[in-house]
């Protein structure tokens, strides 16, 4: 088997290549990497091509699949696109990044990004007639593919399967003291948001909601993992809401995954605001780890877990409560009064 992954090194697409690095179906596997990947789980029966992380690097290692695949061969094509020329043997494309196959607008992001995922869509649009099966991790990236293809051929989606596969590294739970037996007590944090900043990882409602409690006089803590070098207008805006609002918040950085893990076993709640992804690996490695789920009531959450608290990630007010009920703090509900109730206030003095 080949495994063609060239354009994967950072988040969870990095976590779940090193996965397959160590899986011991993999052990006789020939890897296509990018060169910024750290290579030292790669074993000395696997075979390695590193990849230059630069157009003509990657144009050079399409080339090389097209001139060494044989008919007998597998290629599973690991980031999402489809080989650019005409292999031979099965061709299998593992889709991870929702942005190459949704119709969600790009304006929010940077222009070096849009003209990335505008370049992958156009690559993907054009060179899935060639893929013999596609693999997923949700049915709700199963369901956003097949509209793909459906709205690209129809005849593309009854010809090509789209598999739901879903996988992970397993986390241990040595060292973990659930924060459903533990009611925090060992517990350094109460939330972890552990997520890059783009736009649609909603880091601004989460603030928000952070100040609205705040405001009603409570402070719970929130660590996030926001990398300060690609990242930094949005740590400013985080920065200047802690000075303001006096928030309990903690920006780690970017986090190795053990490191992360170390994290996790300090805090109690995982709280998860993002509004897309296609499949969330934090949301299981959290649950297996003990903690307290409060996430956007969205498909991609409910494919992977049934989290114990949710709210409408596209209101601070939502998270805001979804994070009280977590805290075990009552919100009273509105007093209703009778029309003459009402008038009473109005007309008898206090």
């Amino acid at each position: 088997m080949y495994i063609q992954a060239d354009n994967v090194h950072v988040g969870g697409g990095r976590s779940l290549l090193n996965a397959l690095i160590q899986s011991k179906l993999a052990e006789y596997a020939y890897f296509l990497l990018d060169a910024r990947m750290p290579l030292d789980l790669v074993s000395a029966r696997q075979s390695l091509k590193t990849v230059s992380p630069t157009i003509f690097g990657r144009l050079i290692a399409q080339f090389w699949l097209w001139r060494n695949l044989l008919s007998t061969n597998i290629l599973l094509c690991f980031g999402n696109l489809p080989p650019l020329f005409n292999v031979k043997g099965k061709v299998i494309v593992f889709v991870q990044n929702r942005y190459v196959i949704d119709d969600v607008s790009l304006e929010n992001l940077s222009f070096k990004v849009r003209a990335r995922l505008f370049f992958e869509r156009v690559w993907f649009n054009s060179r899935c007639h060639k893929v013999n099966e596609f693999i997923v991790q949700t049915p709700s990236m199963q369901m956003l593919l097949k509209k793909r293809l459906q709205n690209l051929h129809p005849e593309l989606a009854v010809r090509i399967p789209v598999k739901v596969l879903s996988f992970m590294r397993q986390v241990s739970n040595s060292g973990f003291t659930s924060g459903r037996t533990s009611n925090g007590q060992s517990k350094k944090f109460d939330f972890i948001y552990p997520a890059s900043g783009e736009v649609h990882k909603n880091h601004k409602n989460l603030i928000d909601a952070f100040i609205i409690l705040a405001e009603e006089g409570y402070f719970p803590s929130l660590v996030l993992t926001l990398d300060v070098n690609k990242f930094n207008e949005t740590l400013k805006s985080i920065e200047l809401a802690k000075d303001t609002f006096k928030l309990n918040i903690l920006n780690m950085g970017f986090l190795p995954h053990e490191e992360l893990l170390g994290i996790y076993r300090r805090t109690r709640y995982l709280v998860y605001p993002s509004l897309y992804e296609s499949f969330g690996i934090p949301l299981l490695e959290a649950k297996q780890a003990g903690l307290f789920i409060v996430a956007a009531e969205l498909d991609y959450v409910r494919d992977s877990i049934n989290p114990d608290q949710s709210f409408d990630p596209n209101s601070a007010v939502s998270i805001a409560r979804a994070i009280k009920r977590s805290l075990g703090i009552s919100e009273d509900p509105a007093v209703v009064l009778s029309a003459d109730e009402f008038l009473s206030k109005l007309i008898l003095p206090v």
